[in-house]
């Protein structure tokens, strides 16, 4: 099964190359691939950033309730 997170790594190449971009530890990327929970907000915001948008921090931390207004 792959899911938005498991498409995240690809993206980055790596577990490790993934946690580094997104200041996080390796396990945490794992955790998110597992299913065993998501990214945060803050992380969020720096994967779609980090992805030139191309992973939305809505898609990434679908249970914040995102400002449709913020930028």
């Amino acid at each position: 099964m792959n899911n938005i997170y498991q498409s995240l790594v690809k993206h980055f190449g790596t577990q490790e190359a993934t946690a580094k971009a997104l200041d996080v530890d390796q396990s945490t990327v794992s955790g998110w691939c597992r299913g065993a929970f998501k990214p945060g907000p803050k992380v969020s915001v720096r994967a779609e950033r980090a992805t030139d948008g191309e992973f939305s921090r809505r898609d990434l931390c679908p249970d914040f309730p995102w400002d449709e207004t913020a930028a």
